[in-house]
């Protein structure tokens, strides 16, 4: 294999993306990386174009790939980074997609996968955390909510997650806590106006 080709490949596939022929670029691409497979730009160039259009499963398992390949050579580890902040990323978005289209399961997994990569990402724990309240288990629920808030607890999002848990578990009085500690820090939080207006009502009828 020639890496001469693969450059030209490249080019040629840039030359097709500027004048928005995207799918003959993504043609280039990857016969591009047929001849140089540690082509970082070309790796570059196809992912940015499959986010681009909201191809985040297909974005992420390509950085996958190319993470895979990475971590047999050393000499690569600043390209690992970059793929594995990128993978993350398009991942994060396809796992948001399917939890708002209700597939718990197949984000969950997702989500697992990301945490072995970016092991400190809040995000990834709140979302882990949905999915397991949507599902019922309000034990993980907590595990990843509380991880989530350790890991910025200045987050207002996941206080109110935590809130909206105690409130599903019949536990009013740390439901309030929570949302209280929502309200000092963003108190237009539209999802903390909707609950805590709600247990605020019901707080009216019965003690807690």
């Amino acid at each position: 294999k020639r890496p001469d080709f693969g450059e030209s490949r490249y080019k040629l596939g840039r030359v097709f993306e500027r004048i928005g022929e995207f799918e003959k670029a993504l043609d280039q691409y990857v016969e591009s990386l047929r001849y140089n497979p540690f082509m970082f730009d070309c790796w570059k160039s196809q992912v940015n174009l499959l986010n681009l259009f909201g191809h985040w499963k297909e974005a992420g398992e390509k950085c996958m790939e190319y993470r895979t390949m990475l971590k047999a050579s050393p000499m690569y580890k600043e390209h690992l980074q970059y793929f594995s902040v990128l993978a993350v990323q398009s991942l994060t978005k396809q796992a948001r997609e399917l939890i708002t289209c209700k597939c718990y399961e197949e984000a969950y997994a997702i989500l697992q996968e990301l945490i072995k990569i970016d092991a400190e990402n809040p995000k990834l724990y709140t979302m882990l955390g949905e999915c397991s309240f949507f599902s019922k288990k309000y034990e993980s629920a907590e595990s990843y909510l509380l991880s989530a808030l350790n890991l910025n607890p200045k987050n207002d999002d996941v206080l109110v997650s935590l809130g909206a848990l105690c409130y599903e578990q019949g536990k009013d009085k740390e439901a309030q806590d929570y949302f209280k500690k929502a309200e000092k820090i963003n108190p237009v939080n539209p999802d903390l106006i909707a609950n805590y207006r709600a247990i605020k009502e019901i707080a009216k009828c019965k003690p807690l």
